[in-house]
């Protein structure tokens, strides 16, 4: 009977993960996507110290950025091509390698080219050191190696051999004379 209950709650359980996945529709993903946009932004406007009006041009900036960048690395812009060929390589042909290839290099350029664009008009309102910080933001990693997502990264932080310089793996705690 306990075998049967286990097995009824995994099913119901598996089923409502489907559930769940199907709800996560466009409007949801946009809406999660927009969190996530207004969130950085935030953030990178408080770490780079901006005036009001600064802060004002950066935000309208920054989100407009994050959003056309954002369309272009969603799927369906050459991603699902590049997803459906991984499990296709070993017959992969060289003309579809190349054709993957070349929309994955113009995907890219694209990137950059918006990039580009997008410091230049930065660095206008707000400089070229605090455009470049922005553009080129990676969220911060404490000591213990939290993210900022409130995770925990491998060992505490500390290096492969663990302990408190590292050591033991080839960290700085026996790479002799404190070099790093």
């Amino acid at each position: 009977m306990k075998k049967m209950l286990f097995a009824a709650v995994i099913v119901a359980v598996a089923g409502m993960q489907s559930a769940m996945a199907q709800e996560m529709d466009e409007s949801k993903m946009q809406e999660m996507m927009t969190k996530f946009i207004t969130a950085q932004t935030e953030e990178i406007a408080r770490r780079l110290q901006l005036t009001d009006e600064q802060t004002t041009d950066f935000k309208t900036l920054y989100t407009e950025y994050k959003t056309k960048e954002m369309a272009l690395m969603k799927p369906g812009n050459g991603a699902k091509a590049g997803k459906k060929a991984r499990g296709e390589r070993p017959k992969m042909t060289d003309a579809r390698a190349d054709s993957l290839m070349k929309a994955s290099i113009e995907k890219e350029e694209s990137r950059l080219s918006l990039k580009k664009e997008y410091y230049s008009k930065l660095k206008d309102k707000i400089g070229a050191a605090k455009a470049y910080q922005a553009l080129n933001y990676r969220p911060r990693m404490n000591r213990q190696g939290n993210n900022n997502f409130g995770g925990r990264g491998g060992n505490g932080g500390r290096g492969f051999g663990g302990g408190q310089r590292g050591g033991g793996f080839g960290g700085p705690g026996n790479m002799g004379g404190g070099d790093f």
